[in-house]
């Protein structure tokens, strides 16, 4: 009975382990395939972030160049944001030129806290931190194609670029001031990358648009969009610290085996007065029961 109790969860700890590290977030090349299902906001002619998938939670979009198209499938490669921002490379913005951030390092350590604003926030907020990330990575696409410059009103351009970008009536996007989210994610995100606070995110790049390779900076254009996803605050933790446990756990239950096994002789002969039934790897205590029964039957016959 004890060996089957081990085995049972001997197999769940180890099913249970297989599923953990499945879900982990991945730290190197790993395709992920997933549909927009669902979205949240809609400022300036556009739908902002965060939006709903099929298979990875909710997502925010860096790149207002490419489209996707709902209830579609795409294929991602998943790269951790660490490992963007500490190679300087990896993303789809990494080589290009940027006014706001002058390293790929830099760019995407803003970027980064800017996708913490969004999953960090609601309403307008979110969506003012939706069109900063936008605007972060591809200026001349957010301000002068989807034509953000005809449209920002002095609420938005006081929350993305800061209080003294707005004058005579109109919004400037040539400097991001320490107020703006866009001049604050800048000035702060090296920091915050130091600070181990982009640990819960993971990026999803998406393919070139022949699908023969995952896109660059040197590609202009692409089969998607680029995603940002993150896993909730602890979750990482929770979920390696887990992992570690069944670990753990599986160990113990192998040294169980082995010592039900090796140290069968040995435990019979320690309590072989108590229980006289012993196999190889197994101490029954049947024997003892049994004679408890036969003496509770001759008991009632004797009366």
């Amino acid at each position: 009975m004890q060996r089957k109790i081990w085995n049972i969860f001997g197999y769940l700890s180890l099913a249970a382990l297989a599923i953990l590290i499945g879900a982990l977030p991945a730290y190197a090349d790993h395709p992920v395939t997933f549909s927009i299902t669902g979205l949240s906001g809609n400022l300036w002619g556009e739908y902002t972030s965060p939006y709903a998938t099929d298979n990875v939670g909710t997502v925010a979009c860096d790149d207002i160049r490419d489209t996707v198209n709902m209830n579609t499938p795409y294929t991602y490669n998943a790269v951790s944001a660490n490992s963007i921002v500490s190679s300087g490379s990896g993303g789809i913005w990494s080589g290009a030129p940027n006014p706001y951030a002058n390293n790929a390092q830099k760019l995407y350590a803003a970027a980064a806290d800017l996708a913490l604003d969004i999953f960090h926030s609601t309403l307008v907020q979110q969506e003012y931190a939706s069109w900063a990330l936008w605007v972060l990575m591809d200026q001349h696409g957010a301000w002068v194609t989807h034509n953000l410059q005809g449209q920002i009103d002095q609420a938005g351009c006081a929350a993305i670029f800061g209080a003294s970008a707005w004058s005579g009536g109109h919004c400037s996007d040539s400097t991001a001031y320490g107020d703006g989210l866009i001049g604050a994610a800048i000035a702060s995100g090296i920091s915050d990358f130091n600070a181990n606070s982009f640990n819960g995110l993971t990026v999803y790049v998406p393919k070139n648009a022949n699908g023969s390779a995952w896109r660059n900076s040197n590609d202009s254009s692409c089969q998607s969009q680029e995603f940002w996803n993150l896993v909730p605050d602890g979750g990482i933790a929770l979920m390696y610290l887990t992992v570690a446990g069944l670990s753990c756990f599986g160990a113990m239950y192998q040294r169980n085996r082995r010592l039900l096994a090796e140290g069968a002789d040995f435990l019979c002969r320690q309590t072989q007065r108590k229980f006289r039934n012993c196999r190889v790897g197994i101490v029954y205590k049947r024997a003892n029961s049994a004679r408890r029964v036969r003496r509770r039957r001759r008991v009632r016959a004797d009366a």
